[in-house]
């Protein structure tokens, strides 16, 4: 591709740029993913275990629920979502963050009544299943 003047070269850096980038990307992608050695389903069969064993309390759009029951609806999602999570993050921001409904923060009820959202409580039970698992 030639660029010849000033007008068109910098449309001419910004199509290379955009080329470069989304062929290198995808490779990107499959390379870390394949760095971690993490296995997705094992690592997120984990993280829904570790919700239904939990002793908190599951809000979601102001309503208690049972960790029994914030389990199968963080599994329904996980059906639903499937093709687009490729990471245990993915997994959290799309299953365990927030109600696809009104957009209202899930939250964990733990037992001394403080809240916290559900997606930083799922990001640190990852965080300490990777140090357990040496991922």
């Amino acid at each position: 591709m030639r660029c010849r003047s000033k007008k068109t070269k910098w449309a001419c850096v910004f199509l290379v740029a955009a080329v470069s980038v989304f062929s290198v990307a995808p490779a990107a992608v499959c390379k870390a993913g394949e760095s971690t050695g993490e296995d997705l389903d094992l690592t997120i069969a984990n993280l829904l275990q570790h919700v239904a064993r939990s002793n908190l309390i599951f809000i979601r759009n102001g309503v208690m629920h049972s960790p029994a029951k914030a389990e199968a609806h963080m599994r329904r999602k996980y059906e639903y979502f499937k093709g687009d999570i490729q990471t245990p993050e993915d997994f959290i921001r799309l299953c365990a963050s927030k109600s696809t409904q009104t957009g209202r923060p899930y939250q964990v009820k733990l037992p001394d009544g403080r809240l916290l959202r559900t997606d930083q409580w799922m990001l640190s039970v990852l965080s300490q299943y990777r140090r357990e698992t040496g991922q």
